[in-house]
């Protein structure tokens, strides 16, 4: 509701109802109401918790957007997708080495903010995500994970023990994510690739708690 239908609303309540304390409760009782189907319950904190971190990634060089958990989609088929690469189980952060979504769905009741992120370039947004992590890490939210866009390192040690252990993140694709359809939700355009000289969108998220 726009700030001005309110405005008329407060008129009419303070000057139909002669008792002060009927007046303030009548008007107390209308901006609850309001506010509730303005923003459903948790909808505007959650989203100024993301803001700030928003407003980081685009500071360090790349696109970004708040987006409710339940605006994380998805679907089987990407695991089946994961079964067609060259690194499909050799790699640490691919399937089957890494959680099922029945799992990691399981996890993700427990968040309520995210950011999803958005390049051309994977490397640094790679660098960008840690960034943000760390950030929020350091700012009390212990529980901040980041899905990088690729792998950390060129060449996997697997299975001997991972050589970058502080910088192995999975891709949201190895835990069933749709890429697609979360990323176009949140107003980003992307699509898979019709020829070798376009540059590959690159998608990273953020888990703040």
């Amino acid at each position: 509701m726009h700030i001005k239908t309110l405005s008329r609303l407060f008129f009419v309540c303070f000057s139909s109802l002669p008792e002060i304390g009927m007046q303030e409760s009548y008007a107390r009782k209308i901006l609850y109401s309001q506010r509730t189907k303005l923003f459903p319950s948790g909808a505007l904190s959650n989203s100024k918790k993301s803001d700030k971190y928003v407003k980081l990634a685009r500071k360090l060089g790349v696109d970004a957007k708040a987006i409710p958990i339940s605006n994380i989609f998805f679907d089987d088929r990407a695991l089946l997708k994961c079964e067609g690469c060259g690194s499909y189980g050799g790699h640490w952060l691919c399937p089957p080495n890494v959680m099922k979504p029945a799992e990691f769905k399981r996890i993700l009741k427990n968040y309520h903010s995210a950011v999803l992120t958005h390049s051309n370039d994977a490397g640094k947004l790679r660098d960008v995500m840690y960034q943000l992590e760390s950030k929020a890490f350091v700012d009390g939210k212990y529980w901040a994970f980041a899905f990088f866009p690729d792998f950390c390192c060129a060449k996997c040690s697997y299975p001997s023990f991972c050589k970058n252990p502080g910088m192995d993140r999975p891709m949201l694709h190895s835990h069933g994510i749709d890429e697609y359809k979360t990323a176009r939700k949140a107003g980003f355009k992307v699509y898979p690739l019709r020829n070798k000289d376009e540059r590959p969108n690159r998608l990273g998220l953020l888990l703040i708690d």
